[in-house]
């Protein structure tokens, strides 16, 4: 553990001279390595994976996976907020051991489209709890594949069962184009769907809140019916529908996560709506200024999907996960 406030830290003369009290930021240094370090930062559950939520959450990060290889890749950097202390040494405890192989499950997956927004945040959160990643991302884009990943470039079906061979779960992120989006969304489904059966895999797949219509309550969970309003509702929820058929017909077994909100929206909401004519002074809101918007981090979302695969085994052959937002402002 490297914490100023020990006597055997090299810096704790200078730290008492110059504070008034140690502060509540350490780094720790798990045994096994960076491997270790990476997944026990990827096992938490109470801490929050981030560098500053300017709250009063415990944080944690692997500080060389986000910030780049000038950083120790050995070590492990904690803020501890205001939760119960016990809780987070409980945690923290158990995703130390687990990143030793202590406990945990990994294993193979096929992230499709491991190039976009959600898909390259899953392909890393589950590379960094020590599982074998493919990423299958489209001709031209395997710089935007995460580093350690085996990339796959196709957009052949043939090819991508042939890169499914031998996975434990297939991560179903492909998202095409805006104007392409009702001719594509099914068939590309239908395309994950074949891959996870050819495979024998899990199938995982993030949801939305378009199921739900424009009559949807205001809080919304696992039982909440799915009321669509809009052709892409329709479809978002016959995606599901074909799911749970594959499923229940004895092939693979597949879960999504349909009330994450705008989780797997996040960072295109803010840098192409939000801060997109940030250079002009100019700064757009997707909607009244007053409402409550539910704001979800993409690596948040990621780092649950790893949770729910490393779970699979103990859950049926189809569920829905709700995924709580990490955030709930208002613009004003």
């Amino acid at each position: 553990m490297l914490y100023p406030g020990l006597p055997s830290h090299p810096g704790h003369a200078v730290a008492a001279r110059q504070m008034s009290g140690f502060g509540a930021m350490l780094s720790i240094r798990p045994k096994g390595g960076e491997s270790a370090a990476i997944a026990t930062a990827a096992k938490v559950e109470l801490w929050k994976r981030a560098t500053s939520l300017g709250g009063v959450e415990s944080l944690i990060e692997h500080r060389g996976s986000v910030e780049g290889p000038a950083l120790p890749h050995r070590s492990v950097a904690l803020s501890v907020g205001l939760e119960d202390p016990d809780d987070l040494f409980a945690d923290l405890d158990q995703a130390l051991r687990a990143g030793h192989g202590d406990g945990g499950m990994s294993g193979k997956i096929l992230v499709l489209g491991a190039a976009g927004r959600l898909g390259c945040a899953a392909a890393e959160a589950f590379r960094m709890a020590g599982w074998s990643v493919t990423s299958l991302v489209r001709p031209g884009a395997a710089h935007r594949a995460p580093r350690g990943t085996k990339v796959v470039e196709t957009i052949d079906r043939l090819d991508a069962i042939a890169a499914a061979r031998g996975a434990d779960v297939v991560l179903h992120a492909l998202n095409p184009p805006f104007k392409t989006w009702r001719r594509m969304a099914l068939a590309h489904a239908y395309s994950a769907i074949e891959v996870a059966e050819t495979a024998g895999a899990t199938l995982m797949f993030p949801g939305n809140l378009y199921n739900y219509g424009a009559g949807m309550p205001s809080v919304i969970d696992e039982s909440t019916p799915m009321q669509p309003t809009t052709r892409k509702g329709d479809i978002r929820v016959e995606i599901e529908q074909r799911m749970q058929e594959a499923a229940e017909r004895g092939c693979a077994p597949s879960f999504c996560a349909p009330a994450i909100s705008s989780a797997a929206a996040a960072a295109p909401w803010f840098d192409l709506v939000i801060t997109k004519q940030l250079a002009r002074n100019e700064v757009t809101y997707p909607g009244p200024l007053d409402v409550v918007h539910e704001w979800a981090y993409v690596p948040d979302l990621a780092a649950a999907m790893v949770r729910l695969a490393v779970k699979r085994e103990r859950l049926g052959a189809f569920e829905t996960f709700g995924f709580q937002a990490t955030r709930s402002l208002a613009a004003r």
